[in-house]
Formats: structure tokens, sequence, C-alpha cells
């Protein structure tokens, strides 16, 4: 594409950013997101967000969030790319607090969100996160029925472990 009559677009980047995290590959992908520099589509935010999701798909997570520390305008997407990773790498100050971030700002949060927090406060056993992220849950509309509740929020698993550590929570408390 490079060599071609066709000039790569953001799109362009953000997939190839994307395999380059797949592939757990970063340096190629710097080599890549240097060539975005060039042409100036480093401000396009999907270009951006595959840039925090290839740091952190492979375990460089300083350098995804300094790459979403420096992003112009972050959206849902930004962020649930970082806190998905930092509750995976079990990184819980920096997951609640990107948390509290994103209700701070008003962008939303979405059942990709909430599944991320949700396991990881279940992981780490974090009672009073849970009941924070549970009440966040109620306040964004997701209290429809349980059924309902666990196809929204990404599956079965955190939130019946959520509702589990509650149950436990509340009888011996």
């Amino acid at each position: 594409m490079i060599s071609g009559q066709i000039q790569p677009n953001q799109f362009s980047f953000s997939t190839v950013l994307k395999a380059c995290g797949n592939l757990s590959d970063p340096y190629i992908g710097e080599q890549v997101y240097g060539y975005a520099v060039k042409l100036a589509l480093v401000l396009v935010n999907c270009v951006g967000n595959s840039l925090i999701s290839m740091y952190a798909k492979s375990g460089r997570m300083e350098n995804a969030q300094k790459a979403f520390d420096i992003l112009f305008e972050k959206n849902l997407v930004s962020y649930n790319a970082i806190v998905d990773r930092y509750a995976k790498n079990l990184k819980s100050e920096e997951t609640f607090l990107l948390f509290n971030e994103i209700a701070d700002t008003r962008i939303g949060i979405d059942a990709f969100t909430f599944s991320s927090l949700l396991s990881r406060a279940a992981s780490i056993v974090a009672m009073g996160k849970g009941e924070q992220i549970y009440g966040q849950l109620l306040k964004e509309g997701y209290k429809s029925n349980c059924r309902n509740n666990q196809e929204r929020i990404g599956g079965k698993n955190s939130l019946v472990f959520f509702i589990e550590l509650t149950c436990v929570y509340l009888h011996e408390g």
C-alpha cells in the first residue's frame, strides 16, 4: 500500500496497530504509528485508541497510559481499551480511578466497561468497589431483570459472581 498509489488512512493504521497488538509486537506498531504521525493521522481517535490497545495487549501499560493521556479527545472506546487491560493486569487502583474518571466525564458507561469492572471487583473481593459499580450500573439503566442484565454486561460470570458476593456480604453483615 505504501509503495503503491493508495495512501493509507486512519482505518488502515487502526487495523495494522490492532494486528500488532494481537501479535504482541509493539516494535512494528511503533514504526506504523510513526508513519501515521508523518501523515498527521494521529489526532484521529481510532488511531489513538488502537495505539492504546496495542501497548496494553503487549503488556506495556505505562506506554498505553501515556498514549491515553495524550489523546486529544477521549471517548468510551479509549476508556474501555485501557480499563479492560488494567483490570486484566490486576491493577485495581488504576482500574477504579479510571472508572471514576469516566463517571465524571459523563461519557457514559457501557456493558463492556461494567463487565471489566465487575470481574476485577469480584477477583479481589472488593465489596465497596463492587457496590459502587453496581450502583452505577443501576443508575445507567441496567436494571430490567437479571437475565437481561447478564446479557448486557458481557455474560454471566462477572455479574453472577458479584451477586453471590453481595449475598454473602449481606448475609454475614
